[in-house]
């Protein structure tokens, strides 16, 4: 991980140094990041920015760049950030956008914000090496997305990497995922070869996207988790590990993610799920790779829908293998009343919390970030 000289920017955090600090901190496994999921309308009018209408269909979702832009103006300028939360906009909501790239077409239904993506029909033996192709038209839209937003975001704002997705993800978009199962053990050279090529292509694809969307210090976001860190930081997604044995975990996807950990600057991995629980320790044993977040199953959130939370006291002992292996941990939706508890437990060394409150309750957010403080 490298370092950067903290500089002002991000101007609609309250104190964005300060949070900066503790951000970098965290990726060294030496502090704490306390990020509050509750937002909070800033007083008086959005910051003098008009309301934009709602999207007219999903198409205009994933690639207006002028509507898009103007909505995360909006959006940007009418809330209040608090603790070490960051004032980050989505440019595109892909998860998996490199499979794009390579022939998995993006695709959404009606007004559905989730895009899809769309397998590859031609047969394996046919594909060729895969290379990146920066003149490719879902590449173009994306740039011209992230441009727009950059451009209308100026210091206020961030505008966060997506999931452009690398690794095993990206290959079960291409094949699909029952395909791929066949092909670990029909066709494992293959799948090597492809995860390597695959590799190669997330690398050129996020070195030009890092170069329209980093700050001016060469920092970077990323939109899911919100995980800011100085140079190329990212986030790793892996989630159809989760029906793959631990043999081929190491054998297939270990390797290339290994290379990909000591190319970034900072990355944090996600772990989806108790399935995918039992691989932790293979990617404890990843020199290059900073941080891991475990998604816990999700289960009833009282109000009709389901949560994964992260703060449950029964996940405490995982965080502490990952600690103790030199990793930093980012505990995702944990509530208000778990917070203290979990500091307690692990202590303020490479702890990242997202939290929030049940209610609309400003005064105990800040009363929990004030607590917090001894335990930085």
């Amino acid at each position: 991980m490298t370092s950067t000289t903290a500089i002002p920017q991000m101007r609609y955090h309250q104190d964005w140094l300060r949070a900066q600090a503790h951000h970098q901190a965290w990726w060294r496994r030496e502090g704490l990041v306390l990020s509050p999921l509750n937002r909070w309308p800033v007083d008086g009018p959005a910051r003098g920015i008009d309301p934009v209408p709602a999207e007219r269909d999903a198409t205009q979702l994933h690639t207006d760049a002028t509507w898009l832009a103007r909505r995360d103006r909006y959006e940007a300028a009418r809330r209040t950030w608090l603790g070490d939360s960051l004032p980050v906009a989505y440019a595109d909501r892909g998860t998996v956008s490199v499979a794009a790239y390579l022939g998995a077409e993006a695709t959404w239904i009606g007004s559905d914000t989730t895009i899809w993506y769309e397998h590859r029909k031609d047969a394996p033996e046919t594909w060729g090496r895969l290379r990146f192709n920066p003149q490719h038209r879902w590449v173009r839209t994306h740039r011209e997305l992230y441009q727009a937003c950059v451009a209308v975001a100026g210091d206020d704002y961030a505008i966060g990497m997506p999931g452009i997705g690398s690794n095993i993800e990206v290959l079960a978009a291409l094949r699909g995922a029952e395909d791929l199962w066949l092909d670990l053990h029909d066709r494992p050279a293959w799948i090597e070869e492809k995860l390597w090529e695959i590799n190669e292509v997330f690398q050129q694809a996020f070195d030009l996207f890092h170069g329209d969307i980093r700050l001016a210090d060469g920092s970077c976001c990323s939109s899911y988790f919100e995980l800011w860190g100085p140079g190329r930081t990212s986030l790793i997604t892996l989630d159809p590990v989760a029906m793959i044995s631990e043999q081929d975990f190491r054998r297939f996807v270990v390797p290339p993610l290994a290379a990909q950990c000591e190319w970034l600057d900072c990355c944090m991995v996600h772990v989806d799920g108790s399935a995918a629980e039992r691989h932790i320790d293979s990617l404890l044993e990843i020199p290059g790779l900073d941080a891991i977040e475990f998604t816990p199953d999700p289960e009833p959130d009282g109000n009709g829908g389901m949560v994964n939370r992260g703060g449950r006291a029964c996940h405490i002992p995982l965080y502490r293998r990952i600690l103790a292996a030199g990793k930093a941990v980012q505990v995702i939706n944990a509530t208000d009343d778990e917070v203290l508890p979990l500091l307690d437990a692990l202590g303020g060394k490479g702890l990242h919390i997202q939290f929030r409150t049940r209610g609309a309750d400003r005064a105990r957010v800040e009363e929990i970030l004030t607590r917090a403080e001894a335990y930085r």
